[in-house]
């Protein structure tokens, strides 16, 4: 099979980007031609104010990618065309593209941006769905992409235009959604539901299966330093938590002063700064539990996935694709989002029975589903290519 896969990567490598890069690695295992297509917000520089509106343009609809892409089809022929993201160097005039050439595209959805600028669905500390099916001018007024309004305002034009022109419903071929909850906001904003694919990330870390097993050392939190990822209502928790095992907390972000504020008051609470993906593994190997205390709905956290990896069962809101991520009482515990008192309550149950808590670490990855491993992630992706293709 002949497989174009398109990415624009972001500034700051994201996990779309790892899934992006691993999702190709496999498929070439798999001897299919394929051929990777990518922008980088890297190479952005704005010097002018025509830069500037050159920018906002191609945001909406650019017409070098769109020309680009047709050129790209005619010399490698694929037989279908995987696209990850398109902000904002690709624009969605890509998918007019494919269907000009009559090439099925599908698009995998890791957020929520098709119907939210932020991408998130959180807005000053709370969940927000006005922009899913009311007038994105609300998002404008709220700042809400990178807390600018002629940012965001360039954001939800591309994304007005796109809904006036039936782009997201009539044009895109199919969806890949990376959870059931992602799966629900796609038909929420209109998308046919016999257009969506269920198919979540995959473990990209090497599996480790250790022959000993040891309760831990220290609860681990990896992630930004963000309102949205929960710090915050961790770092209350464990003030309160009166434990022997420390905190540790990896990451950056505009947080990072008040946790290394909490961190200097605290000396069980240990502060890493932002460290490699190894050493998060590394971390990950010798922790209690990670704890994923997220108060926004997320994609598919890749970060419970590497957790897996290591036997290492996660402690988690029960919000989103998070809910999905963790199956209770088997590869970690959930708790009612945002109630610090639970999740105090959930790391003292784990701390009172520490053998049952070995147990579920010893079983995480007999209890995964395959679906979650590469090879038969990939084998499925390739299923939903077949489908696509056939259909």
């Amino acid at each position: 099979m002949k497989i174009l896969i398109i990415h624009n990567r972001y500034r700051n490598r994201a996990g779309e980007d790892s899934t992006f890069d691993q999702e190709i690695n496999f498929l070439k295992q798999k001897n299919h031609m394929i051929k990777a297509w990518t922008k980088d917000n890297s190479d952005i520089n704005i010097n002018s104010f025509l830069d500037a509106l050159k920018l906002a343009v191609d945001t909406v609809w650019s017409k070098s990618s769109y020309n680009e892409l047709l050129a790209i089809i005619d010399e490698f022929k694929p037989d279908i065309i995987h696209v990850h993201n398109t902000l904002p160097l690709l624009s969605p005039s890509i998918f007019y593209a494919a269907k000009k050439k009559e090439i099925p595209s599908v698009f995998t959805i890791h957020n929520y941006r098709l119907s939210c600028p932020k991408g998130t669905f959180f807005r000053d500390g709370n969940i927000c769905e006005i922009c899913l099916n009311k007038s994105l001018l609300f998002s404008i007024y709220y700042k809400c992409y990178r807390d600018s309004r002629s940012q965001t305002a360039i954001v939800a034009l591309m994304l007005q235009v796109h809904r006036l022109l039936g782009t997201w419903k009539k044009v895109v071929t199919a969806y890949i959604a990376v959870s059931p909850f992602v799966k629900d906001k796609l038909i929420d904003m209109g998308v046919p539901e016999k257009k969506i694919y269920l198919k979540p990330n995959f473990i990209q870390s090497k599996i480790q299966k250790s022959k000993t097993y040891s309760f831990g050392k220290y609860y681990l939190f990896v992630g930004r330093l963000e309102e949205e990822k929960g710090i915050l209502n961790l770092l209350n928790t464990y003030q309160h938590l009166k434990s022997e095992y420390p905190l540790y907390i990896i990451g950056s972000g505009n947080l990072q002063s008040i946790v290394e504020k909490y961190a200097l008051e605290n000396p069980k609470i240990q502060y890493l700064g932002k460290t490699t993906r190894e050493e998060v593994i590394q971390y990950m190997q010798e922790a209690i539990a990670l704890i994923f205390p997220s108060i926004w709905y997320e994609g598919f956290p890749l970060t419970i996935l590497e957790a897996y990896s290591q036997s290492l069962p996660v402690v988690g809101s029960d919000i989103g694709s998070v809910s999905y991520a963790i199956q209770n009482g088997v590869t970690g515990l959930t708790y009612a989002t945002g109630d610090e008192g639970a999740l105090k309550q959930a790391l003292i149950s784990i701390e009172a029975d520490p053998e049952n808590w070995l147990e579920l670490k010893k079983n995480i990855l007999n209890n995964l589903d395959d679906i979650y491993f590469p090879e038969k992630n990939i084998d499925y992706l390739l299923d939903i290519y077949h489908y696509i293709i056939g259909s």
